[in-house]
């Protein structure tokens, strides 16, 4: 188990084994008492997903928090599918004077439900254009997605 976020691994080793976990069997597993096991899980509440009728935890994912905010940071940017896995497209957030620069229309749908839409297509000259503008590509994150926003300390 970590010795940074001991809750944090007991609880991800205790949903590795079943569906749901209890706050007396994370208290009792990671040898701590129940109020400070529930005080960390309200604390870091906006990660840890929960049945509110019988309170049982059914997952935690600071990872995926913090990857939202860094997403909505607008500093990155990511390659797509689009149109039934037929287009590669970027997504990014902001940058919309970029983005007006880059985009172009596309035909999507079918035969007599066809459609035209404006994307941003996946080329090297578009994302030279992004990382010219301040963009890095999403999975190249320096530092990578990890559990910083998790907080166990007693204060």
């Amino acid at each position: 188990m970590s010795d940074t976020n001991p809750i944090l691994a007991t609880i991800r080793s205790l949903l590795k084994f079943k569906d749901c976990t209890t706050v007396s069997e994370i208290a009792s597993i990671a040898g701590l008492t129940k109020k400070r096991v529930l005080d960390v899980l309200n604390s870091n509440g906006h990660m840890v997903w929960r049945n509110r009728q019988n309170g049982k935890i059914t997952r935690v994912d600071p990872k995926g928090v913090l990857e939202g905010r860094l997403w909505a940071s607008g500093a990155y940017f990511k390659d797509s599918l689009e149109d039934y896995g037929r287009v590669h497209t970027l997504e990014f957030k902001m940058h919309e004077e970029l983005r007006d620069r880059l985009k172009q229309e596309q035909w999507g749908g079918g035969f007599g439900d066809s459609f035209i839409y404006t994307c941003v297509l996946d080329t090297p000259e578009n994302r030279a254009a992004l990382v010219a503008d301040g963009c890095v590509y999403f999975k190249d994150l320096d530092p990578p997605l990890d559990d910083r926003l998790w907080k166990e300390d007693p204060s």
